[in-house]
């Protein structure tokens, strides 16, 4: 195989951009030795996927040094050079299609040129770029910090200058990437530490929060994390609609670092409601998801992940949005690794399945596919789900049910890889669902089993599917 690093890189570029690579190649101002265009028309066969197997370092040999005995140590010098012209490439393409970038480095090098009027005219220009105030993010600031700075303290500045306040928009741009800073990392920080039950210091930051409402009002970021930061601190459901209602209308306006850091606190909140069993945030769960979508947050670097995937058809199927869950699964199943695409693909049209009301065909669906073992336990809690339910029309569904609930407890008992946690969660949601199906196939009253349901759920505070077990005791 021929550079691993290299044929990474070429597999980033696009179709049009690995065709200007080759002008490239050919300039005499990126390269001078003929045989890169070699290389590259040898490459060019294998290009995008350059499968390992085919792409020998003997054959390009050959192309590059018809004639001559194979000396690895040469063929390396040529693939550094071929490496090093394709990484100047890619940036003079970042500053070719990024205008921006392109003028902040065209500035910079004025001023270290000491071409003063064309640097000054140049930062003067930047730093009055009319952005909407929620674009005004870390980087934004960070950049004004680095032009003021070097405006500041160029030689040929006029320091006597009354009438000059770049030195006072440094300092003011300066606290306002603090405070963001500050704000972002906390709340990252806290979502990190809730995973892991770690705890840390926030140095600094209560300090930072205690600014006055002109700032809030002037930074409407800075506001928009206070929010979520009194969401994070409380838990408290209306802060979780203030962080709706001022967030949805802007959302298009703030930046993609910062939106989704905000669009997944948001969304990871809802799904904790679900996971305690309240039902009705699967409605907000579904409404986030749309939209996540409708902003491309939920895709990064053309991937979206499975368990994103599976959530999005959950969140739709409780809606009993169906028709809905099929088009997003065909429309977004390119996106998903290809290693996990069969499995993710198979339990999303299970739960369809089960959602509409068709538990054989759902248990059709999941039994029939091999998972892989992160899909070990829903799966199992699918099957059951659906048993039980069938087991409501058909009395025999529930020693099925049982033969299902069996297995899944020899399987949690024999799999060291699941936490202590997550164990008792689904051995709890075993135990409450085969006594409900067995007290209402038994027929008990109604209250009786209502009764019963509410000691069960106290003594089993951490239960999966805990919304869809109380959903089933309501609807008795």
């Amino acid at each position: 195989m021929i550079g691993q690093k290299l044929t990474n890189i070429l597999q980033s570029l696009d179709p049009e951009e690995f065709k200007r690579l080759k002008r490239a190649l050919s300039s005499p101002y990126f390269a001078t030795n003929t045989r890169l265009i070699v290389f590259y028309d040898y490459l060019k066969k294998y290009y995008p996927d350059f499968e390992e197997g085919k792409l020998l370092k003997e054959k390009l040999y050959k192309k590059l040094y018809p004639g001559k005995p194979h000396n690895d140590g040469v063929l390396r010098v040529i693939v550094r050079e071929f490496t090093s012209v394709v990484e100047d490439f890619i940036m003079l393409e970042r500053l070719r299609s990024d205008k921006h970038l392109r003028k902040k480095t065209l500035v910079k090098e004025y001023g270290e040129r000491n071409l003063y009027e064309y640097f000054k005219k140049g930062t003067e220009e930047l730093v009055q770029r009319n952005d909407d105030s929620f674009e005004r993010d870390m980087e934004f600031y960070s950049e004004r910090i680095g032009l003021y700075q070097d405006y500041c303290f160029h030689p040929m500045a006029n320091t006597y200058d009354a009438d000059d306040d770049s030195l006072e928009q440094l300092m003011d741009s300066l606290d306002a990437y603090f405070v963001l800073a500050k704000y972002r990392f906390v709340q990252v920080l806290r979502n990190r530490n809730t995973i892991f039950k770690k705890k840390a210091e926030y140095r600094f930051f209560e300090m930072v929060r205690d600014v006055d409402d002109v700032f809030f009002n002037e930074h409407k970021l800075v506001a928009l994390y206070e929010v979520l930061n009194k969401l994070h601190s409380t838990n408290d459901e209306r802060c979780f609609y203030d962080l709706k209602s001022i967030f949805f209308p802007v959302i298009g306006k703030v930046k993609r670092t910062d939106c989704r850091i905000i669009f997944y606190m948001g969304l990871n909140f809802c799904v904790r409601q679900t996971n305690l069993g309240n039902a009705e945030y699967f409605s907000e769960q579904f409404e986030w998801y749309e939209k996540g979508l409708e902003n491309n947050l939920l895709i990064e670097n053309n991937k979206m992940s499975d368990a994103t995937f599976n959530n999005v058809v959950n969140a739709a199927c409780y809606k009993k949005e169906f028709v809905w869950a099929e088009k997003f699964i065909e429309k977004y199943n390119r996106y998903l690794d290809q290693t996990v695409r069969e499995d993710a693909l198979n339990y999303s049209l299970a739960v369809i399945n089960m959602q509409k009301g068709d538990f054989i065909q759902a248990l059709q669906i999941f039994i029939n596919h091999s998972y892989d073992i992160s899909y070990q336990l829903r799966v199992r809690t699918g099957i059951m789900r659906s048993a039980f339910e069938q087991s409501l029309k058909d009395v025999n569904y529930f020693f099925i049910l049982k033969s299902y609930a069996d297995s899944y407890k020899k399987y949690l008992q024999r799999n060291t890889i699941y936490s202590e946690k997550k164990i008792a969660q689904n051995k709890a949601f075993i135990r409450v669902t085969e006594k409900l199906a067995r007290r209402i196939l038994n027929k008990e009253r109604k209250e009786n089993i209502k009764v019963w349901f509410e000691k069960e759920l106290k003594k089993e505070v951490h239960v999966v599917s805990k919304s869809w077990l109380k959903e089933k005791v309501e609807n008795l």
